[in-house]
């Protein structure tokens, strides 16, 4: 199987009809290549996060950006890049072996992680019960009257599904307001809280829902001023990264000073390689004490490169753009330096992965031993697909 990720920035441009003239034809190419069985075109959490609309007008563009994207990877999703992180330090930790493609692949569209900590709509809607279990007893009713409505409306002290879905029944528009689901999956919810659907059938609706890329960016565009519990899930773990690899290149452009003052700066190539090996067994161990604080110290650059293939990628591809953001030539580190960076945690998993002009030499670096060909022209992806498809 050849798998492909493309950068968010292709589908902006496949997806932009300003720019058919020039990606019309590559589109299409793309578009027919994913037909092939042995093809698979993956996305992720980081394309939707960085595909939402983040205002009112750009809208139309992600739903159009939505499209090229069912249109090329159908369901087919890449497991959360902070979830292959913790897998790797689960191996590294207890003496596991790499990683396999496969491990990290989900045809059925589940791009999130365990979603119950961040969106648990079952557990909203039981408090929906007994909120409205709590009205029904605090009422102003005599004696009499209550143990007429306790025998129609009540059960064991809880509201019939009969009386919960004639007297309040929740509204599938009040669910949307609150989980970001199609109104077919919120209405399952709804039956649930009037006991005519299962907790299992209430999480499947969720899942559902979260599944289709389309109906996740028409929810980002209705709620881009507060993402609320689902862009703590998507976006944090990526904020955290890059406070922690912005913090380090303040540190590092201190060189300047020294260099101001003595004539030279004191960051030299063989001095830039040894920092490299110092963040990558630092980083490592950072992210490892995350899930095992008590795990032991890990010190061993090559183990770490053969089994923490995504952790070493993704610290090896912050480190590039840091060294290059010092000294006399420096180029300013770009904001979505990290960003292009967190991505690249999917390089060694996937066959052909698509990278920026700048990126796409410092990721291919990285993963030279992994088979991974990092791709710097869109344009040129399809011939390169084509070529590995004639090989025996």
């Amino acid at each position: 199987m050849l798998t492909i990720y493309l950068d968010s920035n292709d589908f902006s441009r496949l997806a932009d009809p300003r720019q058919e003239a020039i990606f019309g034809p590559t589109l299409a190419k793309l578009k027919e290549i994913a037909t092939h069985p042995q093809v698979a075109f993956l996305f992720s959490a980081a394309h939707l996060s960085e595909m939402a609309p983040t205002g009112h007008l750009y809208a139309n563009a992600a739903a159009r950006r939505a499209d090229v994207l069912v249109a090329l990877c159908k369901r087919n999703a890449l497991i959360p890049y902070f979830s292959i992180l913790e897998l790797e330090a689960n191996r590294l930790v207890h003496g596991g072996e790499p990683l396999r493609s496969a491990d990290l692949i989900a045809m059925d569209g589940t791009w999130f992680p365990e979603v119950k900590p961040f969106l648990n709509p079952a557990a909203w809607a039981d408090a929906f019960k007994e909120a409205l279990s709590r009205s029904f007893q605090e009422q102003g009713l005599n004696r009499r009257m209550r143990r007429v409505l306790n025998g129609k409306l009540m059960k064991h002290g809880s509201p019939r599904a009969a009386a919960l879905q004639e007297l309040a029944p929740l509204d599938p528009a009040e669910v949307m307001r609150h989980f970001p689901m199609r109104e077919e999956d919120a209405r399952v919810i709804s039956l649930y809280a009037a006991g005519r659907a299962t907790t299992k059938e209430a999480d499947h609706a969720l899942r559902e829902s979260l599944r289709d890329p389309r109906w996740m960016m028409r929810w980002f565009h209705q709620n881009f001023e507060d993402l609320g519990k689902l862009g703590e899930m998507i976006r944090g773990p990526s904020t955290i990264l890059h406070a922690k690899a912005s913090g380090l290149v303040d540190k590092l452009n201190r060189a300047d000073e020294i260099e101001k003052v003595t004539g030279r700066n004191p960051l030299t190539k063989a001095l830039w390689t040894e920092l490299a090996n110092i963040a990558l067994i630092q980083g490592t161990n950072s992210i490892i004490k995350g899930s095992y604080p008590d795990a032991r110290f890990i010190d061993d650059p090559a183990r770490i490169r053969r089994v923490g293939r995504g952790i070493s990628t993704f610290i090896g591809s912050v480190v590039a753009p840091m060294r290059d953001s010092t000294g006399h030539q420096k180029r300013a580190m770009a904001t979505n330096d990290v960003a292009d960076a967190t991505h690249a945690i999917y390089a060694p998993y996937v066959r052909f992965f698509r990278a920026d002009k700048y990126m796409a030499p410092v990721i291919q670096r990285q993963v030279k031993e992994y088979g991974t060909q990092v791709v710097n022209r869109l344009e040129d992806l399809p011939g390169l697909i084509e070529s590995a498809l004639r090989q025996p």
